[in-house]
């Protein structure tokens, strides 16, 4: 390739970069590339500021050529300034065919490889660092996987009858998508269950997939945020990208999501910006299911007024064609926390391979325990099994199964705790 045209295809990338700071800062700055230095095909990204009535032009960075199609790029600001060019650097070079080669953020310097070791038939030598290793701090610099659980079915949901029924909706459509669709039905874009913690709203979700013989993925919304500015919105996009490009049917579960959709705001930082993108990138992929017809959205949130009524989300996901139903998980009932003691004895005992409770008046115990979720039933007869455990180690003697008298004896010991407290609180 002769100088000249070499010349050229860096005009063009940097008028892409450009493209992208455009589309970051606004018409309110205005860029420009200049030749820097002596140094044949150095170039100056530069910005335009006003000063004292006359627009001047400061470099924002340069690039120099190192040969063999490397470059070296020194970005003169820090801080935000610095990130919004790496990520248009980054953006530019997928575009154009490059890859990023070696990094120092400290000092503000990256190296890259252009298209033309690629035009001579050579690969690489240095090996390629990812986006995500580059832009995410120590949380969050593994690459956001979904997470794979073990299956459980409706049955084993105690309680919950009203919610169990709309699911089972669901259910038949996904299981038997021809005759559903002939009959006029229409499956949810997205599920968004509601209400306090621990009331079983994640259960709810791996039971329909389990039974929907679908591919579940769970993953918590925390986990695409990043120190660094675009990185978040980006992890999301990408996340949907690939969970679209699976052939099976999914559901997608998205735990804590009022962290990802809070209602936008006038942004004025750069974390609002991104908080508000975020918002943007999953309405964007909602609207986008459309021709992915086996996949669903299911999302959780403990974020509810008394009145039962969602907040802390924003209102755009909640109309149809997004959050379709919208489902409040309330605590068990008397009959659901019989239930649901019956079905955490049952996995216990199977988990064991032994009879570990004995006796045991499940109607009396629900009775005693209004208003008590089902994560804190769940950790009732935990603490139970343990009190029968620290025996065992302390006489080194199996010990009976567990008793009625046992339960209620923790329970006793759970209230004491909870008034306890309280009394400080107070």
């Amino acid at each position: 390739m002769s100088p000249q045209a070499e010349d050229q295809d860096m005009l063009g990338f940097l008028e892409k970069v450009i493209i992208y700071l455009q589309q970051e800062f606004g018409q309110g700055l205005a860029f420009k590339a200049v030749p820097y230095g002596q140094v044949h095909g150095s170039y100056a990204l530069t910005m335009a500021y006003q000063s004292h009535e006359e627009v001047q032009y400061n470099p924002y960075f340069v690039v120099s050529p190192l040969g063999q199609g490397r470059y070296r790029i020194e970005i003169f600001p820090e801080g935000t300034l610095r990130n919004i060019a790496r990520w248009a650097l980054h953006e530019a070079l997928i575009e154009h065919g490059g890859s990023l080669l070696d990094d120092d953020s400290r000092l503000g310097k990256c190296h890259i490889l252009f298209p033309l070791e690629k035009r001579l038939g050579r690969l690489a030598k240095q090996p390629l660092r990812e986006y995500r290793e580059l832009w995410t701090d120590a949380q969050a610099d593994k690459k956001t996987e979904a997470k794979n659980v073990a299956p459980v079915n409706l049955a084993d949901v105690g309680g919950l009858v009203p919610i169990k029924k709309e699911l089972e909706y669901v259910l038949w459509g996904l299981n038997n998508t021809d005759e559903f669709m002939r009959e006029g039905g229409k499956l949810p874009r997205g599920i968004l269950l509601y209400g306090p913690p621990g009331c079983g709203k994640t259960y709810l979700a791996r039971a329909l997939a389990t039974e929907a013989k679908s591919q579940f993925m769970s993953i918590d919304a925390g986990d695409f945020w990043s120190q660094y500015h675009m990185a978040a919105p980006r992890k999301l996009k990408e996340f949907f990208a690939e969970c679209k490009s699976k052939k099976e049917n999914l559901i997608l579960y998205i735990d804590e999501i009022d962290v990802l959709a809070a209602p936008r705001t006038e942004a004025t930082q750069a974390a609002d910006k991104d908080e508000n993108r975020l918002v943007s990138v999953l309405l964007t992929e909602m609207d986008g299911m459309g021709t992915k017809k086996n996949m669903i959205v299911m999302g959780s949130t403990n974020m509810h007024d008394p009145r039962k009524k969602i907040c802390g989300i924003d209102p755009a996901l909640l109309r149809p064609g997004r959050f379709d139903k919208q489902l409040y998980v309330p605590p068990p009932d008397e009959q659901g926390r019989v239930e649901v003691l019956a079905i955490h004895m049952r996995i216990k005992e199977d988990a064991a391979g032994k009879q570990l409770f004995q006796d045991i008046d499940l109607q009396a115990i629900a009775e005693k325990t209004c208003g008590k979720t089902c994560a804190d039933l769940e950790q009732l007869l935990a603490d139970a099994l343990q009190k029968r455990l620290e025996k065992h180690i302390a006489t080194g003697h199996v010990q009976p199964p567990v008793t009625q008298k046992g339960i209620l004896d923790v329970l006793s010991t759970h209230h004491a705790m909870k008034q306890k407290i309280g009394f400080q609180n107070e």
